[in-house]
């Protein structure tokens, strides 16, 4: 049964990804950032924009919130990025996760949860996903996070 309830938020979700992505394909960033003790260029953060919103708004919400349109239908709420708290990425709650490990979770999922594995996607596809969903949260801002001590 939870499988079924899984596969049927999955199917949501790629219904509702066309609306989602068209809501934050639009060029975002004019200037690069720094997250998580990396600069990240425009371009990269772009791209990641677009790619969050055709695989992962329709479930986290445009504004990364984890309040998008399929996120009910899922038996546990999506992560919300604005509190940049995750569950499956590291493994000390309390610390951010690298990069290496958001790249990890987004690429493996957490399909018991309702997260399908994202495993077709470039690596460098990856790498500008997990920097865009640092955007949604200032704690990947703050030069005093784990995740920017980490080499």
């Amino acid at each position: 049964m939870r499988r079924r309830i899984a596969r049927g938020a999955v199917c949501v979700a790629f219904a509702l990804s066309a609306a989602c992505e068209s809501a934050a394909s639009a060029p975002r960033f004019d200037a690069p950032q720094k997250l998580g003790g990396a600069e990240v260029s425009a371009d990269v953060l772009n791209n990641g924009a677009m790619l969050y919103g055709r695989y992962c708004a329709s479930c986290h919400g445009v504004e990364g919130d984890g309040k998008g349109p399929a996120a009910s239908d899922l038996s546990q709420p999506p992560r919300d990025f604005q509190q940049a708290n995750y569950r499956y990425a590291s493994p000390d709650p309390e610390r951010l996760p690298t990069q290496a490990e958001l790249m990890n979770i987004i690429q493996r999922g957490v399909p018991a949860k309702g997260m399908p594995p994202w495993k077709g996607l470039r690596e460098e596809d990856l790498s500008a996903l997990a920097f865009y969903i640092k955007t949604f949260s200032p704690r990947w801002r703050d030069g005093a996070s784990a995740a920017a001590k980490q080499p």
